[in-house]
């Protein structure tokens, strides 16, 4: 009867263990999405000040490879990465993907992964802004002060990871696979999580 009582308490103390590692490894991975998103705020906060506009026109969808063809957030941002040099041609940079992610995209056809949406049409009061313009359909970048005239920048998000909508378009890690919530980066530059559909 002890041993069965010692076997019962070992196995649920066992069981609490586990859930706490992971719990504690999910909470990692959390912060440090959250912490590269902050990092690419940090990024487009400095270019609007150098360029008096966002980076762009962009499309919607973002590879975590480098490219100079496709121009994408990457090929903006590097420079305000602090990096020794420009990027190679299709290079993962590891400054714009969580350290939980950055093996299952390394697997992946850098033409066909994505990481990252930019929210591309705003109404704001029956007024419509493209903050990043549209490379697909020529719309040009409207200046910084334009954009934060017209919507509420705390209010309205620019940019997410994980954007399941893109799938089965893109390359994606499934809901869950790598983690359960999208971080997402607001036009005043502050971050949340939001959790994803299982």
């Amino acid at each position: 009867m002890e041993l069965l009582a010692a076997i019962t308490l070992l196995a649920t103390l066992g069981a609490l263990a586990f859930a706490m590692a992971r719990s504690a490894a999910q909470k990692t991975r959390r912060a440090e999405s959250i912490q590269v998103m902050r990092q690419i705020g940090a990024s487009l906060a400095t270019y609007t000040v150098d360029h008096g506009r966002l980076p762009g026109p962009l499309n919607s969808a973002h590879s975590p490879f480098f490219s100079t063809s496709n121009k994408n957030l990457i090929s903006y941002l590097w420079p305000y990465f602090n990096l020794p040099a420009r990027p190679q041609t299709q290079e993962l940079l590891p400054q714009f993907v969580p350290r939980h992610w950055r093996a299952w995209f390394e697997k992946q056809d850098p033409a066909a992964s994505r990481l990252y949406r930019t929210t591309m049409t705003v109404t704001e009061d029956g007024r419509e802004v493209s903050p990043w313009g549209n490379s697909n359909q020529g719309i040009p970048v409207p200046r910084w002060l334009e954009v934060n005239a017209t919507i509420r920048i705390a209010d309205t998000v620019a940019l997410r990871d994980l954007y399941l909508e893109l799938a089965p378009s893109y390359a994606l890690p499934k809901a869950g696979e790598l983690q359960n919530y999208s971080a997402r980066l607001f036009f005043d530059w502050h971050v949340d999580t939001i959790g994803l559909p299982r």
